[in-house]
This record gives structure tokens, sequence and C-alpha cells, in this order.
């Protein structure tokens, strides 16, 4: 019985071990990945970058989810995807790219991901809105 308990217990720590591992490399590589852009943005415009990087992306994924046999196109509103793609992702990124020319990559990334608190203060402040 012992016995048991302790093996699902070392399964439990090594799995948990594990996320937070991958969880640390993901953290690492989404934070230094603003450097690559900083980078990137030597050798060709934000428009273009953003242009090629979404586009990259976006059909890496197709092609995975069509190798996964998980690709439908049945009831798949193309417009609204197609005006979310371009709007909440592409248009963002590329004027955060040409943003990034004019400031590093730290003070970006660092205004970008504390936007929902500014966001928040200024929506309470302005529009009485409350916090919770």
């Amino acid at each position: 019985m012992g016995n048991k308990w302790f093996s699902a217990l070392a399964s439990f720590t090594a799995s948990r071990i594990f996320v937070v591992m991958l969880i640390l490399i993901l953290t690492i590589i989404w934070g230094y990945a603003w450097v690559w852009m900083k980078i990137g943005l030597d050798y060709m415009g934000p428009l273009t970058f953003s242009a090629l990087r979404f586009s990259v992306g976006a059909l890496t994924l197709l092609l995975l989810l069509w190798g996964l046999r998980r690709l439908t196109f049945q009831n798949l509103h193309w417009k609204p995807l197609l005006i979310l793609g371009l709007l909440q992702t592409t248009l963002v990124y590329a004027l955060i790219m040409y943003g990034m020319r004019f400031v590093e990559a730290g003070k970006s990334s660092i205004i970008l991901y504390t936007m929902p608190i500014w966001s928040s203060l200024l929506a309470s402040y302005f529009l009485n809105e409350k916090l919770g």
C-alpha cells in the first residue's frame, strides 16, 4: 500500500517538475523573442516582418492541424476570423514592431504586457468602472 502511494507521489512530483520546466523554457524563449524581433528590424520593415511572422505561424498551424486531421471547414466563419486575426494580432504586432524602431526591446515588452493594468486603471478613473 505504501509503495503505491510513494509511486503516485513520485509520478506527480516528476510531472509537476516537468510542467514547471516547460513553463520556464517557454518564458525564456518568449522573453528572448523580443530581442530577435529588434534584430529582425535591421533587415526588414515592421509591416513586412509582422506579415512574414504571422504568415509562417498561420501556415505552420494549418499544416499541423491538417496533418493531425483536426482541420475542418464546416461551420467556419471565415470573415470574422480574418478580421479578428488582422486587427487583434497582425495589426497590433505591426504597430509594436514599428514602435520598437524607437524603443528598446525590453521597454516595449514591458509596455505591452502591462497594458491590461494601465487599461484597468484608466477605465476606473475616466469611465468610473469598478475594479474587482
